[in-house]
């Protein structure tokens, strides 16, 4: 795409980003963290569509060296993006008033621990580990915090672990797993 383009794309990034900060006033304090962890959650299943479908959803940049950065365009961008996901999935899952919503907001963790880690983002992984260590040091219900993130952040780092095993995933230059298609031909 010429630059002209990307710039034009940015510039709309701030209109957009204005308008739905407003409307998000309109559902009450408790919509906006919900409507940005949404926000958030669908910039990296869009990331991580790049990695796992590139022939769909866009190539591997060659000047990011194998690393996460598209739609933001800057990988430790998006780790921080993705950082600040984990922190209000977190937070979403242990102050959420219904149960489906903690679980939802938990089933969001692995997406987000996906991207982060696919970035390669040395210091958004520092930044999560302070920004954990603050809010733990901090939150008067410490214990509940330790045991419910423990609990909703094992299939992320479980999912994490068996992706970054993956030849496919992390090896520049390697293709996705090939689809398997259904056979169209009559054996008989």
């Amino acid at each position: 795409m010429p630059s002209s383009v990307f710039e034009a794309e940015r510039a709309l990034v701030y209109p957009v980003g204005v308008a739905r900060r407003s409307s998000s006033f309109a559902g009450g304090a408790a919509a906006a963290p919900c409507g940005r962890a949404r926000g958030i959650v669908a910039v990296d299943l869009y990331a991580l569509g790049t990695r796992l479908l590139p022939d769909r959803l866009g190539a591997y940049d060659p000047s990011a060296p194998y690393r996460l950065a598209i739609p933001v365009g800057y990988w430790n961008g998006l780790g921080i993006l993705s950082v600040m996901g984990v922190l209000l999935a977190l937070a979403l899952a242990l102050r959420s008033r219904t149960a489906a919503a903690r679980a939802v907001a938990a089933a969001t963790l692995p997406v987000l621990l996906a991207t982060l880690y696919f970035t390669y983002s040395r210091g958004s992984l520092l930044s999560l580990a302070l920004a954990l260590a603050l809010v733990v040091a901090l939150d008067p219900r410490r214990l509940q915090l330790v045991t419910v993130a423990a609990v909703v952040a094992a299939p992320g780092a479980l999912g994490v672990w068996l992706a970054s095993r993956s030849h496919a995933l992390t090896t520049q230059g390697s293709s996705p797993p090939r689809r398997r298609t259904r056979d169209t031909g009559s054996r008989w």
